[in-house]
């Protein structure tokens, strides 16, 4: 698939073009050619979240798979969030970026399979939203849907996110106070040892040049 989308030819013979290509010049051959060409044509570019997605799914049941070898019986994990949010996170996922893309990204139609930036799925969300809520509200509302939809597919919490940064910045200043502090004590150690070396220079003087004791 990441062959297909990557090396799309719209001079390919597929589904929306009849092709002016004897043979598919995709790197997926004629398969890729067809696959790439409908994802475009009813996703738009957003049709790249499918592998994102995709992606994060494999890598999750491949680590399931490992640490199911090591441990006979895995428990359950309690907090694990129930399956059917994930389907409505990517549908939240492809409506929003689909939409976004009619609305916002229109300049890159010319490049979209079909003609129509965010495909099939853009065309019908996008005008429909702008004529309820307007541009900018349609935009505030797609974009709300898409970062719930990308923390709903992709399996992540941005308020861990949030707190891993927090303690990321957090740490980050508390070494920087060290620095600061240790800094601080070397400078007024150094000016205290050229105290000591002034004192003692002073006395040491002033033992040389004493009175004769009678």
């Amino acid at each position: 698939a990441l062959l297909a989308l990557a090396t799309h030819n719209a001079a390919d013979p597929a589904f929306t073009t009849s092709g002016s290509l004897a043979v598919a010049q995709n790197k997926a051959g004629t398969i890729g050619a067809w696959v790439a060409d409908m994802a475009y044509f009813l996703f738009g570019f957003s049709a790249w979240w499918l592998l994102l997605v995709g992606a994060r799914v494999w890598l999750g049941a491949l680590a399931r798979l490992l640490r199911s070898e090591h441990a006979p019986i895995v428990p359950a994990d309690p907090q694990a969030r129930p399956a059917w949010l994930f389907w409505v996170g990517l549908a939240l996922l492809l409506a929003a970026s689909a939409a976004l893309e009619s609305t916002r990204l229109y300049q890159f139609e010319a490049r979209v399979a079909g003609g129509h930036a965010g495909g099939v799925l853009g065309v019908l969300l996008g005008p429909t939203s702008q004529t309820w809520f307007g541009f900018a509200g349609s935009g505030v509302l797609w974009i709300a849907a898409l970062v719930a939809g990308v923390a709903l597919a992709l399996q992540f919490s941005w308020l861990r996110i949030a707190e891993a940064i927090g303690t990321r910045l957090e740490s980050l200043r508390e070494r920087r106070e060290r620095r600061i502090e240790r800094a601080e004590d070397l400078r007024v150690g150094e000016q205290a040892l050229r105290e000591r070396e002034a004192v003692v220079e002073v006395e040491h003087q002033l033992h040389e040049d004493h009175l004769p004791i009678v």
